[in-house]
């Protein structure tokens, strides 16, 4: 848990996420000092200010729904002065599985909706709130991880090339463009992942070092 960076998430579908993305691109997060921390039972304040306190940097990402809502601002109160976009990173849209699904990796969910909560999803196909309906009408026989899991893999057999991932890699945090990028990569633009080894590797130092 004592890394060189914190990278803080709402659950076990996003350390499972971000642990495979970094692999597929050649990168073990705990090799280079990036822990996963899953927040929410012991709360984000807390260990943004232990990790303030051990000199560690940090950067959390959560859904766009209420509970994310009250994380980025319960966040910002910790900042003291910081620089938001450093440290916080909010989905553009839903919960992890429902932004997958809307940035074109949902035919792993499609394929697990259950027959008894069909009838739920009514809204047009391919909108947010379709994808949203169609997470929440999942089948019990596969958990969050596990599907998560499946959609990573998947799409990282067919799509993923190591060169063009690194390239994508090197291009500016607010810059992503869709051209050469591959699908995982465009897909994870705005994980913390991305974000905290760009700055690792484009600073060319430690995260916690003020020189």
């Amino acid at each position: 848990m004592f890394g060189r960076f914190w990278l803080l998430v709402e659950g076990e579908s996003e350390v499972l996420l971000l642990q495979e993305c970094a692999r597929i691109s050649g990168h073990h997060l705990f090799s280079e000092g990036i822990c996963c921390v899953e927040f929410p039972t012991v709360g984000v304040e807390k260990l943004i200010r232990l990790a303030d306190q051990l000199g560690i940097d940090w950067l959390m990402m959560v859904d766009k729904d209420k509970a994310g809502n009250d994380y980025v601002n319960s966040a910002t109160k910790q900042l003291s002065g910081r620089n938001a976009a450093d440290h916080i990173r909010q989905l553009p849209c839903g919960a992890i599985e429902a932004y997958l699904c809307s940035a074109g990796l949902g035919d792993v969910y499609k394929a697990n909706i259950s027959t008894q909560k069909a009838a739920t999803i009514t809204a047009a196909s391919g909108s947010e709130v379709y994808w949203e309906q169609v997470t929440k009408a999942q089948s019990n026989a596969k958990s969050k991880p596990e599907l998560v899991a499946e959609v990573v893999v998947s799409k990282a057999c067919i799509r993923m090339d190591r060169s063009s991932f690194r390239l994508g890699f090197c291009q500016d945090r607010g810059g992503w463009s869709r051209e050469g990028v591959p699908f995982l990569a465009q897909t994870l633009a705005c994980c913390p992942l991305l974000a905290a080894v760009n700055f690792r590797h484009d600073q060319g130092r430690d995260p916690r070092s003020t020189a």
